[in-house]
């Protein structure tokens, strides 16, 4: 007698998730040519201050704009919200490249790039969590995530060789015509429907009264924060202790990085959001902590795996946990706290420590990275028990804090 087959898996490779994960690639490649903008501020006689406050724009205008965006994505639509993102990209893209921009205006398009990334980055992620089967979802993301990963080392990589051949002009028509890319992508993905606003009073407030959530949020913020103290400042404690050439060291992060999400990219699904957040918050600090110890490029490239692999799985996790724990019509809110949280920790990160640097040293530095991380696995150790399923879905092992 034959056994009965076993229901097959849904597929996560919808043409929708398809559609969006190439429409988020050519976003975010706009998005990361851009980190050879102080290249073009440099050639401008801007001063290395006009530089780090200009490219700060970019955090400062996303994070002051996500977490009120779910409200208007439930209003408007997912896409309709990515469409304005793309286009206001097209837009600077093309300012810079036809009207080369001056003082004041640098600030003005760079604020404006932020909420181009608010608009799409909160969009699409939280179309992608409406659209993935639940029992993936944390897969699901994690494979979307490659797609800003792999646009942040292609994009720069061409966009530099363009600056050295053609100039600025050409390298920001490139940068304008990827973002054109994203808008093609879009006008034949089709939209999700808009949830009903039932019980999404109180908005972002109200995500923020929970304990758990906000326990994870924590978590978020400490994980951005330990991630600035390594991309900002490995390049110069590199060369503080005579490591001149640092890119096995990116390289290395972001091949453990894709594959951690590409092999293990079920893990939270499978075992529990908690599960996996925690080990991998474990892992990050870790990773930074050995970097007090690093004195040469096999060790930093060691230190490179171990927080690629942490980086790898705790942002879908943390992220597809936070998006459990709500209902459908709090998503984009969902999503846009968490991004968020994220950003402002890596902006909080970036300029603190580097007083802490100035002050103290990198060891110190980097300690107290690790030490911030533990904090947070601290707190989420603390963390009640409880489910985190929204009240409009099924629960499973995957929506538990404590699992």
């Amino acid at each position: 007698m034959r056994s009965p087959r076993r229901p097959a898996r849904p597929t996560i490779y919808s043409p929708a998730f398809v559609l969006a994960f190439l429409a988020n690639f050519c976003f975010f490649s706009n998005s990361s040519a851009f980190f050879l903008l102080p290249l073009y501020i440099k050639s401008r006689q801007g001063t290395e201050a006009a530089i780090g406050a200009i490219m700060g724009m970019y955090s400062g205008a996303s994070i002051l704009m996500q977490p009120p965006m779910g409200a208007a994505i439930n209003r408007w639509g997912r896409k309709p919200l990515m469409a304005v993102g793309a286009s206001l990209a097209v837009l600077v893209a093309g300012v810079f490249a036809l009207l080369p921009p001056l003082g004041p205006l640098l600030y003005v398009l760079r604020f404006l790039q932020g909420a181009a990334y608010a608009f799409f980055f909160v969009a699409n992620y939280t179309f992608i969590a409406d659209t993935a089967p639940r029992e993936r979802r944390g897969e699901a993301l994690g494979i979307f995530g490659l797609s800003g990963i792999v646009s942040g080392a292609v994009a720069p990589a061409i966009g530099e060789l363009i600056i050295h051949r053609a100039g600025f002009t050409p390298f920001f028509l490139f940068a304008a015509g990827l973002a054109v890319l994203a808008l093609l992508m879009l006008g034949i993905l089709p939209d999700t429907p808009r949830p009903k606003a039932e019980g999404a009073a109180g908005g972002v407030l109200r995500l923020l009264a929970q304990p758990q959530l906000t326990t994870a949020l924590i978590a978020t913020l400490v994980f951005g924060a330990n991630m600035a103290a390594v991309f900002t400042f490995v390049p110069t404690f590199a060369q503080s202790v005579g490591i001149v050439r640092i890119g096995l060291f990116y390289l290395t992060y972001t091949t453990a990085a894709v594959l951690v999400r590409v092999f293990g990219g079920r893990l939270s699904d499978v075992a529990g959001r908690r599960r996996v957040i925690l080990p991998g918050l474990l892992l990050l600090a870790l990773g930074t902590l050995l970097l007090t110890g690093v004195a040469s490029l096999t060790a930093l490239a060691l230190v490179g795996v171990l927080n690629g692999v942490a980086h790898g799985i705790l942002y879908p996790a943390l992220s597809a946990y936070i998006i459990d724990a709500v209902a459908p019509p709090d998503r984009g809110r969902a999503v846009g706290v968490f991004s968020a949280s994220f950003l402002l920790g890596h902006m909080s990160g970036s300029f603190g420590f580097g007083f802490l640097v100035e002050k103290s040293g990198y060891p110190t530095m980097f300690t107290t990275a690790a030490g911030l991380t533990m904090v947070g696995l601290l707190l989420s150790l603390l963390a009640k028990e409880g489910r985190t399923e929204g009240p409009h879905e099924s629960p499973g092992p995957e929506s538990r804090w404590e699992s």
